[in-house]
C-alpha cells in the first residue's frame, strides 16, 4: 500500500489510477508490502526474529506495486494506543502498523510524528524526512486507562507547532477502545482548521466508538487477515 493525500480544501489534484495494483513478487523491507504468509510470523517469537533478520536483509517476500499517480504528500500523526488492554497482541499488530506507516511516509519525503498514549502521553517523536525511525518507539509498554482527548490534544500541538512541515496533516489514531470525549469537539473543529484528516483504525470495537474524533473509521477483528485490506484503505 502507498499513502496518498488528500486534497486541500483550497486546490484539489486529480489523481490518475490504474497503476495501483500488484505486478510481482519481489524480495524487500517494506512492511507494508509483506505477503500475508510473512506477516503470520509476527505472532511466533522465533520466527519474528528471523523476520526481522531477513527484513535487515531486505530478503523478504513482499508485493511488489506501481503506479504512475500524481499526488499532494503531507506529513503524518500516529496516535498509537497503549493502555493495558492493548497487551499483547494488539499491541503488537498496532506497533507493526505505525512503523509500517513510519517507513512509508519517510520514503515519500513526508515528516512522520508518533505519539503513544494512554491516560497520559507516554512517548513522542517528530521525524523529519531524511532520517531513521527511533528505535524506542517500538519498545513502549502498555499500561493505564485511555484518554484519546489527552493524545489528539497533542497531535493537534505538534501541528501547531511546525507549520512548515505539519500542516494539512493526517492523524491516524489506532486503539481498541474510546474514553471520555471533555474536549473533543474543541479538538475536532482545531483540526478542521488546520486541514487535519483523521482516520480511525478500532481494534476489536464497533467503528463508531472511534467516529467523534475521526472523519474515517475502519474496523478490525482478524489482525492478521485485515492487514492488507486496512492498508489498501489508508492509501486510498
Amino acid at each position: 500500500g502507498r499513502f496518498r493525500r488528500l486534497a486541500s480544501s483550497k486546490k484539489k489534484q486529480a489523481v490518475q489510477h490504474g497503476a495501483d495494483e500488484i505486478t510481482t513478487i519481489e524480495q524487500g523491507d517494506a512492511i507494508a508490502r509483506f505477503l500475508p504468509i510473512e506477516l503470520a510470523a509476527l505472532r511466533n517469537r522465533s520466527l519474528r526474529l528471523d523476520l526481522m533478520r531477513r527484513m535487515m536483509e531486505r530478503s523478504v517476500l513482499q508485493y511488489s506495486l506501481t503506479s504512475t499517480e500524481t499526488k499532494i504528500k503531507g506529513p503524518m500523526v500516529v496516535l498509537l494506543d497503549k493502555s493495558g488492554s492493548m497487551e499483547g497482541a494488539a499491541d503488537e499488530w498496532a506497533t507493526s502498523i505505525a512503523v509500517a506507516m513510519g517507513e512509508l511516509a519517510l520514503r515519500d519525503r513526508r515528516t512522520f510524528s508518533i505519539v503513544c498514549f494512554n491516560g497520559a502521553v507516554t512517548y513522542q517523536e517528530v521525524i523529519p524526512y531524511g532520517q531513521k525511525l527511533p528505535l524506542s518507539m517500538l519498545s513502549v509498554a502498555c499500561s493505564g486507562g485511555t484518554d484519546i482527548d489527552t493524545a489528539y490534544q497533542k497531535a493537534i500541538q505538534i501541528i501547531q507547532d511546525n507549520p512548515g512541515q505539519q500542516s494539512k496533516a493526517d492523524i491516524v489514531l489506532i486503539t481498541d477502545g474510546g474514553s471520555h470525549q471533555r474536549r473533543t469537539v474543541e479538538l475536532r473543529e482545531a483540526a478542521k482548521r488546520l486541514g487535519v484528516h483523521t482516520f480511525g483504525i478500532a481494534i476489536g470495537v464497533q467503528p463508531d466508538v472511534l467516529q467523534p474524533w475521526c472523519d474515517t473509521v475502519d474496523g478490525i477483528t482478524d489482525l492478521i487477515g485485515s492487514t492488507d485490506v486496512l492498508l489498501a484503505k489508508l492509501a486510498a
